[in-house]
């Protein structure tokens, strides 16, 4: 761990620890670099969650019907039309017209 802490310092061009004898303790630029670290890994997680998100969206087909039925029927042209398509159907309550 110390070589890889000694890499980064080297690749960044300046010191993130103080060292001493028997002590290493992080400076300023180190907790600096750390909150630029936590930045990161936290826009990469949304990225990733991005990604599978825009990936399955473009794997399944949701259909909401009020009426059986039309799910019925929809199904079956959807799944002969895309294959290779998750299709999702689900009845919803159909609101009354005033």
């Amino acid at each position: 761990m110390t070589r890889s802490i000694q890499r980064l310092e080297d690749e960044l061009g300046i010191k993130l620890f103080n060292r001493s004898k028997n002590k290493i303790t992080i400076n300023e630029n180190g907790l600096l670099a750390v909150k630029y670290a936590k930045k990161i890994l936290n826009q990469t997680n949304q990225m990733i969650d991005g990604l599978h998100a825009f990936d399955l969206s473009h794997q399944i087909i949701s259909i909401g019907s009020c009426a059986p039925a039309s799910i019925w029927g929809l199904e079956s042209v959807f799944h002969e039309k895309y294959p290779n398509m998750n299709i999702i159907s689900r009845l919803v309550k159909c609101q009354e017209e005033i």
